[in-house]
């Protein structure tokens, strides 16, 4: 039997495996969300599941990310009448 020389270098480890599957729907996320751009993370998620689609709500927060999308947790407050806000 002989002995073959491996590579001693390692492989490379850990990284993004997964999201490769809510990438594949990227146009209908984008669609639903420009349709309501004010969709809450969960309420994307519920609109998703109906169409068979099922991601965690980490999963859908980090598309938002890389995509640049963000959602606000609350609405915005009213403009003050006495200061000025921006």
């Amino acid at each position: 039997m002989e002995w073959q020389q491996g590579d001693a270098r390692p492989e490379a480890l850990g990284g993004d495996r997964r999201s490769d599957r809510i990438e594949a729907h990227k146009e209908t996320i984008l669609a639903m969300l420009k349709a309501t751009p004010d969709l809450a993370i969960e309420e994307l998620r519920r609109l998703l599941a109906e169409k068979d689609l099922v991601f965690g709500a980490g999963t859908v927060r980090r598309f938002l990310a890389r995509h640049r999308i963000t959602r606000k947790k609350r609405p915005r407050t009213p403009a003050s009448k006495k200061v000025r806000t921006s």
